[in-house]
């Protein structure tokens, strides 16, 4: 009974600390502005904001919808991404936008006149105020959308183009979630994301799967090597494979220019670009999930029944009906996974120019900084994620009951002949192209040590920033996710699938619908407003989104820790909390230890909602290379990727060393 009463103060805690700021957002999806409006000049009153028309549109029946541009001042120091001039008065763009600028005085940002439209969503718009060498004045383009009555906006002739000043107030609407259904370009927005999901879960499983088989079922040559290397895809975040593919592949890329001038080529006839590039690089980054699920469950086959099907039907059809079959739910887990992680990615397909419907949430909240535009746009994201999510769920609940029957002896290992060696030329392949050409690609263009060693000292305070921060959520994850993945185990059956699912669902959240959830929680005076000016909010954000892959390999070690020997330790007069410290997370320390480090690995490579809620003056690694993509400096920003890629795969490594060197524990 105490389990089950820690169990759900674990869980309400968890989820109250995980859920909160998604709740917050999902609030504002049903309430919008009812505003009191009077045309702008003297002292518009306490509370009123001032602003100018840009569009008024019918909400309803009863009510139009306005959408007014606020006065908003940003001052900074520059930098000129293309030729200027840049005079008082003119109209320019801006990177980073206004809402990743928390004011840091020694922040610069970069003026445009004409920037790309395919990074539409990474700059705002401006009028320039006044401007010197070293700093400018902008008048920011900051949109609001709120709500009036038809009647009064007839009383005061409302206009476009016309100053006014308003006071909000709230009332209940569903007409964010109308609008987002209404917009053709949005739902087919969403279609393409779709289709990029599905083709990335296709190539990742197939890859995923090949792979399995290939370290797992047939006589591989290098079996072990390869066992240790398929891991190592999953250690460069996406972003950093698609800057390298970019470089030598992009427009400019140096094999591009090559083959163009070798073959006398305007353009590529294979672009690197949009959604090859995309499903490329995603699939290439994902795929290890589904080799770490599908050789697990090759590895759990029973050899007496693939011993039985080789005599009664051969190999192919063994493999088909037997082993194939028997482990369909840990393909099946592995492509929800890469579906779930495939939607909540928007940075890699940002650089290959292939615009997603995760970025729609991040424009949407550009556009109303209140919120709610953005939850509703991430709605379709939120609940295709929480669906696979649970059906993940489920096939882990089948998972685990086909696991439970008594093996007599493991999966076989079979004689491929000759066609092992090509076995073993497809998973190179698949290496190169993952992470051999990436990497080589960012050791080439870095050009020297040197230049190296200046990206070392050039981000020095984001390596040390992103090292303590991504350890210290590190360790708070692996603590309360080892108490978490403990009662999930020991519950068991459906209790124990359903524990799972619930921690699963904060990371089905979009990253850019989590950001701004924590902005608008945390954004305020007093104890949260010192949180969200701290690094203390980066640890939040990461504790929350990565907390499932803490808990996850904790349960499944403790349920590989046989009860019976916490029985024996409490007979012998060990308490409870005693016995779970002393024997149970004692055995368990490998799980706990990986999950460790699959937070700390997920924490240094996140990007998406770090982008949004990290503090003014602080920067982690990825933000400090996204940063410095806009100007264009290859050789910085290829050492600045190779420090980040070290840096994440000096635990991993370390593990593996250790690891190699203990004898197992088995209870």
């Amino acid at each position: 009974m105490w389990k089950r009463v820690l169990l759900f103060c674990l869980l309400s805690a968890f989820a109250l600390f995980a859920l909160w700021p998604v709740a917050v957002m999902a609030l504002k999806t049903v309430a919008v502005d009812e505003v009191s409006v009077v045309p702008a000049g003297g002292e518009p009153g306490p509370g009123f904001s001032t602003g100018r028309i840009s569009e008024i549109a019918p909400d309803s029946a009863a009510f139009s919808r306005l959408k007014i541009d606020l006065v908003e001042i940003l001052a900074a120091p520059y930098a000129a991404g293309d030729a200027g001039p840049f005079r008082e008065g003119a109209q320019v763009y801006f990177s980073p936008p206004l809402v990743y600028f928390k004011g840091s005085p020694d922040r610069k940002i970069t003026l445009f006149l004409n920037p790309p439209p395919t990074r539409s969503a990474l700059w705002d718009r401006a009028v320039i105020e006044s401007v010197t060498e070293k700093s400018v004045r902008l008048d920011v383009e900051k949109m609001t959308s709120v709500v009036v009555p038809n009647t009064e906006a007839a009383r005061l002739d409302l206009k476009p183009g016309m100053n006014v000043s308003f006071l909000a107030r709230k009332r209940f609407s569903l007409s964010a979630y109308g609008d987002m259904i209404s917009d053709s370009k949005k739902l087919k927005l969403l279609l393409d994301t779709l289709v990029v999901a599905l083709l990335t879960v296709a190539v990742a499983v197939t890859v995923g799967s090949f792979f399995a088989v290939a370290i797992s079922k047939i006589n591989t040559p290098g079996r072990g090597l390869l066992s240790a290397l398929y891991i190592v895809p999953l250690l460069i975040p996406p972003y950093i494979t698609a800057i390298a593919w970019t470089l030598i592949l992009g427009e400019k890329g140096a094999l591009s220019e090559a083959l163009k001038q070798a073959f006398g080529w305007e353009k590529m006839p294979i672009s690197i670009y949009g959604v090859p590039g995309s499903v490329l690089v995603l699939s290439m980054g994902f795929f290890p999930i589904v080799t770490l699920l599908v050789s697990a469950g090759l590895r759990n086959l029973n050899a007496d029944m693939e011993e039985a099907g080789l005599m009664a039907a051969g190999r192919l059809r063994t493999a088909v009906f037997v082993s194939l079959r028997a482990t369909a739910p840990y393909i099946l887990s592995g492509a929800v996974f890469v579906f779930a992680f495939t939607l909540s990615c928007s940075a890699a397909p940002f650089l290959l120019r292939l615009q997603l419907f995760s970025s729609q949430v991040l424009v949407a909240f550009q556009t109303d900084m209140s919120g709610g535009q953005a939850m509703a746009v991430g709605m379709p994201l939120q609940l295709l994620a929480v669906g696979a999510v649970v059906f993940q769920g489920f096939m882990e609940s089948r998972r685990t009951r086909a696991a439970s029957a008594k093996q007599v002896r493991s999966g076989l290992v079979m004689d491929a002949g000759r066609w092992r060696w090509a076995v073993l030329l497809g998973c190179l392949a698949v290496l190169a192209v993952a992470c051999a050409v990436p990497v080589g690609v960012l050791a080439y263009m870095t050009k020297s040590p040197a230049n190296l060693k200046a990206a070392v000292i050039e981000m020095g305070p984001e390596i040390k920033t992103s090292i303590w921060v991504s350890a210290l959520a590190a360790t708070l994850a692996a603590a309360a996710g080892s108490a978490i993945g403990w009662l999930a185990a020991r519950a068991g059956g459906a209790r124990g699938v359903l524990t799972e699912i619930l921690v699963m669902l904060p990371y089905a959240a979009p990253a850019a619908v989590l950001g701004a959830g924590m902005i608008e929680v945390f954004n305020r005076p007093g104890i949260l407003g010192a949180v969200y000016s701290s690094e203390a909010i980066l640890v939040w954000l990461f504790v929350v989104r990565f907390m499932p892959f803490a808990v996850k390999p904790a349960a499944s070690a403790v349920k590989a820790v046989n009860p019976e020997l916490e029985e024996a330790a409490r007979v012998h007069g060990s308490g409870p909390a005693r016995t779970v410290v002393q024997v149970t997370m004692r055995l368990s320390a490998r799980g706990i230890a990986a999950g460790w480090i699959l937070v700390f690995i997920l924490s240094m490579g996140e990007l998406d909602a770090a982008l949004l809620v990290h503090p003014a003056g602080c920067q982690t690694m990825p933000i400090r290379i996204f940063n410095a993509i806009h100007f264009g400096h290859v050789e910085l920003v290829s050492g600045l990727c190779l420090i980040l890629v070290f840096a994440i795969s000096l635990p991993l490594a370390v593990y593996c060393l250790i690891a190699a060197r203990r004898p197992e524990i088995t209870g």
